[in-house]
């Protein structure tokens, strides 16, 4: 018998605080993958960084701490560090 482990979905914004896209005037949250945008996100503190992703439903998207190289949207900076514990919660975007 395998024992399936179920993840807590929350909805990101209930729990992180994320910091606005300076080199966009502050227009949106979300960083870009490319360029500028993506050099500021490398350069700060990788428990700060997370990645938005497309789940595998096309409606869906997910918050994951860090950086991911798969299935990217763009990346937010928080306000808050992610724990381990927040990589076993499916975080809705």
């Amino acid at each position: 018998m395998i024992d399936t482990i179920q993840k807590k979905v929350i909805y990101f914004d209930d729990k992180f605080t994320t910091i606005s896209n300076h080199l966009e005037n502050n227009q949106t949250e979300l960083f870009e993958t490319i360029g500028k945008e993506l050099e500021f996100i490398q350069n700060q503190d990788i428990k700060n960084v997370w990645t938005v992703v497309e789940g595998d439903e096309e409606d869906k998207l997910y918050v994951i701490p860090g950086f991911q190289v798969v299935n990217i949207v763009g990346y937010l900076f928080t306000e808050e560090q992610w724990t381990e514990e927040d990589k076993d919660i499916d975080y809705l975007y």
